[in-house]
């Protein structure tokens, strides 16, 4: 799932959310981690011919792990800075945490699905 690069990193957060939200926030990035992937092996070999497959065979590196888990990190870090943290709820934090993680997942399997068995595309500002 993820290239040499790509564990050493999510070590790194892995260790971070553990410190922060513990199990509970690990675990939720970890469910992020097995689905996307999940998702991301949806018909992998004919998006593969097509040339829109995610690349490394849909392994993730660090600049995935941060991309999709920076924001959820800088959310638990601030969750625990006191019951109110810049004037915000520490609850507020983790609800961003959780959502930060769900609006990415969201566009994973939006992408990935939408490749695999879409065929028309638009643009949802503009409809075009």
């Amino acid at each position: 799932m993820l290239t040499k690069k790509g564990l050493f990193h999510a070590f790194a957060l892995g260790t971070g959310l553990w410190s922060t939200l513990g199990w509970r926030g690990w675990t939720l990035c970890v469910s992020y981690l097995f689905l996307g992937q999940a998702v991301t092996k949806v018909k992998f070999a004919e998006k593969e011919k097509r040339g829109i497959a995610e690349g490394r065979g849909g392994r993730r590196g660090p600049e995935n792990v941060w991309g999709s888990a920076a924001t959820g990190l800088l959310c638990a870090v601030a969750s625990v800075q006191g019951e109110s943290f810049l004037g915000i709820s520490s609850r507020v934090y983790v609800l961003a945490f959780v959502a930060s993680l769900a609006t990415k997942l969201a566009d994973t399997f939006a992408s990935e699905i939408g490749k695999a068995y879409g065929k028309t595309t638009f643009l949802i500002t503009t409809f075009a």
